[in-house]
């Protein structure tokens, strides 16, 4: 019984892969887009940025003439050393400071439609941290 039990801890072990490396990797300086839910690697910052949810999204929809080009507000957690904090991130902000570090938020998508409520599951975004 033991070399089954064996056995069967090391093909589970086999089968199991480091979050992390399954992670895309990027840079500071380079654009990377996410979807709700999704992470990628900071490898230079040993951290890992997770695109958790839009908490915010007034931007004014196609073919709808506003006073105001509104905003989505988006909310990233960070991990690192161990430590979890949790940002939110505005498009109408040039940047934003994100565990000292400068946040652009590019994109959000989709952009919204006058008749149309985006589903939440369906948002993704563009980020960039700065090369500082």
């Amino acid at each position: 019984m033991r070399p089954t039990l064996l056995a069967c801890t090391l093909f589970a072990l086999a089968c199991q892969s480091s979050p992390a490396e399954d992670l895309p990797a990027v840079s500071p300086g380079e654009s990377f887009r996410l979807a709700v839910g999704e992470s990628a690697r900071l490898d230079l910052l040993g951290w890992r940025v997770t695109f958790v949810e839009v908490v915010g999204d007034s931007r004014c929809p196609k073919g709808v003439q506003c006073v105001w080009a509104g905003e989505a507000t988006v909310r990233l957690e960070i991990e690192h050393d161990g430590e979890t904090s949790r940002h939110e991130v505005s498009s109408l902000k040039e940047r934003a400071d994100v565990n000292g570090r400068t946040c652009h938020l590019r994109q959000v998508d989709p952009y919204p439609e006058s008749s149309e409520r985006i589903p939440p599951e369906d948002y993704s975004i563009e980020l960039e941290f700065a090369a500082e």
